[in-house]
């Protein structure tokens, strides 16, 4: 398909069915899409459907779409919409590019690529982690010199 024609999905999530909780959603979503010049929307909204895997028929016409080759960008409100496992998430998204490098992935809340809200997450949790690492380390300098200097 033409790049220039490649849909822009817009996917819906909520667990418990509610139409007026999809529909705002799928507006505000919608209205991103809008302000930021994306065109061909196509709309996949679950309504009723957790997130816990992605057995989801939406779900299930995106992926395909997506397979398929002629998405080129999905927004999601936030990226708990894909999934709740957040950790299957990038594997998802490694999936899905395999074969289609240009695809966007972009959360509305997040005004920036999954990726690069994975990325921040990750980065930060990275960050807390090596600091109590090298802070435990140092105590345990400390520890060891207070030790053997007696």
């Amino acid at each position: 398909m033409d790049k220039l024609n490649l849909v822009t999905a817009i996917y819906c999530r909520v667990a418990n069915k509610c139409d007026d909780a999809i529909k705002i959603q799928e507006q505000r979503v919608r209205n991103y899409a809008e302000e930021n010049g994306y065109t061909n929307i196509k709309v996949y909204a679950d309504n009723g459907h957790g997130g816990h895997n992605y057995d989801r028929p939406a779900f299930k016409q995106l992926q395909s779409d997506i397979d398929a080759g002629i998405v080129g960008t999905v927004l999601v409100m936030n990226i708990d919409r894909i999934t709740r496992n957040i950790s299957d998430l990038p594997d998802w998204v490694f999936e899905c590019r395999k074969e289609r490098t240009g695809i966007k992935f972009i959360s509305v809340m997040n005004d920036t690529g999954m990726l690069d809200s994975l990325q921040k997450d990750f980065q930060e949790v990275f960050t807390k982690a090596y600091k109590e690492m090298h802070s435990q380390k140092i105590k345990n300098g400390l520890k060891h010199k207070k030790n053997k200097a007696c």
